[in-house]
């Protein structure tokens, strides 16, 4: 703790130790050491803390600042374009658009008190200096792309390369037929994962950084990245569950206004819901403090998960965090707490509540096992085991994994928790379930000459061990 005699002064200071000395000269450049002052000496920031005090220090809203261009450099085609959107809009933000251009910015917020423009308007409504935007349209992944530049006002680019992408887009990769007749077509990619992405693209980048956004499209990928790395607050392993405030604050509300997006919306959950209940991965996001990426796959979608998701309700077929689960018990029998709550980014308490209400008669979709001794375990329903049929794909993998332990065990006599992660490429728990899984089809059964807990348990052949076929 420091002593209240102290003054801790907060601001940055260049560490004396990086400063190099006149007239010397050094291969590499020092990393930056900022120190803050405390007393009389100077002590380094940890890094994490240098970030938040920058943060605090300066206006995270840079689209809220003035900006040095003026209302007179408006693009007058930006102008009409923001009119026509108003226009079509089905409430009072329509009387926006009859106004003149200084009270129409008035009204979208775009300029202080003293009617200077601000950056947001710039970004909005202004030909910028440099192309804020390019599209790579690739007739393979990895081919040689065809580059489309565009130096618009955002107001422009963002339908343009919205326009580009949906114009590459298959429509009618597959189709799906439903129980009672009805067929639905299934795109490469999903139309609302790609507008929140490319939205989120160019809304939320960070525009103090150079470089524009990079949307590179083939028929099995779908790539978009964009400068900046994630908003304050929000970290890789919370996308879906952080609210946080929007980087670019001022310019979003405008977007916002003008319906290019939706104000309820994180975007990350609609791209993972999108994705998942069209048969698809979820899509992959890699980000560092310079850049966002995030990426879709496309190929042929996975129909008996999808035909099943088509059928539910709309309270689950919209629900991001039902969609997360069943499709991981497609691949895995059992789900504990701790991997739910991963999947869905929420703490083990309130993952435990969701697969439980996911267990209630009303929901019926999974199933709660006995208590186990590290925790309880959830697995698909009846109902919902049979509905998915195909896309339940760790039926036949249980089948390969009975040969094998199976012909474990003729040559060895037993098998152990370890050696079954080794064949499987499991972890612990994984290959627990894997054994209990066979140990109820009576494939294995413990040694009771041995330890009953813990990682010296051997399992033997249990009445349903069938010998293998003798090799030649």
């Amino acid at each position: 703790m420091v002593d209240t005699e102290e003054t801790e002064h907060l601001d940055f200071k260049q560490d004396p130790a990086t400063v190099p000395a006149p007239h010397t000269r050094q291969s590499t450049v020092a990393p930056r050491r900022d120190a803050r002052r405390v007393g009389t000496s100077c002590r380094v920031i940890p890094e994490e803390q240098r970030r938040a005090l920058s943060f605090a220090r300066r206006d995270p809203d840079h689209t809220a600042r003035v900006s040095h261009r003026t209302v007179d450099n408006l693009d007058p085609t930006a102008v009409q374009q923001v009119r026509t959107l108003l226009r079509r809009l089905p409430d009072m933000r329509r009387e926006l658009a009859d106004l003149s251009d200084l009270e129409l910015l008035r009204g979208l917020s775009l300029v202080d008190d003293r009617g200077q423009l601000l950056v947001a308007g710039e970004i909005l409504l202004i030909v910028p200096d440099h192309d804020i935007a390019t599209y790579l349209r690739r007739e393979s992944t990895g081919g040689e792309p065809q580059a489309t530049r565009l130096r618009q006002p955002l107001v422009l680019a963002l339908p343009s390369l919205l326009a580009r992408v949906q114009d590459y887009v298959r429509p009618e990769l597959s189709r799906l037929s439903l129980p009672g007749g009805q067929e639905i077509a299934i795109p490469d990619f999903p139309a609302i994962a790609v507008d929140e992405a490319v939205t989120n693209a160019l809304v939320h980048r960070d525009w103090q950084q150079a470089g524009e956004v990079v949307v590179d499209h083939s028929p099995m990928v779908l790539r978009i990245w964009s400068p900046g790395g994630l908003p304050p607050g929000v970290t890789i392993d919370r996308l879906l569950t952080t609210m946080s405030r929007p980087r670019n604050a001022t310019l979003m509300n405008a977007v916002r206004t003008l319906g290019l997006a939706e104000a309820t919306s994180r975007g990350f959950d609609r791209m993972y819901r999108e994705m998942i209940r069209t048969g698809r991965d979820a899509p992959m996001v890699t980000t560092d403090d310079f850049s966002l990426e995030v990426t879709f796959t496309s190929g042929a979608p996975n129909h008996a998960f999808a035909t099943y998701v088509f059928g539910l309700e709309d309270e689950l077929r919209e629900n991001v965090n039902v969609l997360l689960i069943l499709s991981r018990l497609c691949d895995r029998p059992l789900m504990s707490v701790d991997i739910a709550s991963e999947l869905m980014q929420v703490k083990p308490q309130e993952g435990h509540r969701i697969l439980d209400w996911m267990a209630t008669s009303t929901v019926g979709i999974l199933t709660r096992d006995s208590d186990k001794t590290d925790g309880p375990r959830w697995r698909l329903s009846a109902g919902a085991h049979a509905g998915l049929g195909s896309a339940v794909t760790h039926r036949a993998r249980g089948q390969e994994a009975t040969e094998r332990v199976t012909a474990h065990m003729q040559e060895y006599g037993w098998i152990t928790n370890r050696t079954v992660r080794n064949m499987f490429s499991l972890d612990v728990q994984q290959a627990r379930a894997l054994l209990a899984e066979l140990k109820a089809q009576g494939v294995v059964v413990k040694d009771p000459d041995g330890p009953s807990r813990g990682p010296g348990i051997r399992w033997l052949p249990g009445p349903a061990f069938a010998q293998p076929p003798s090799k030649r």
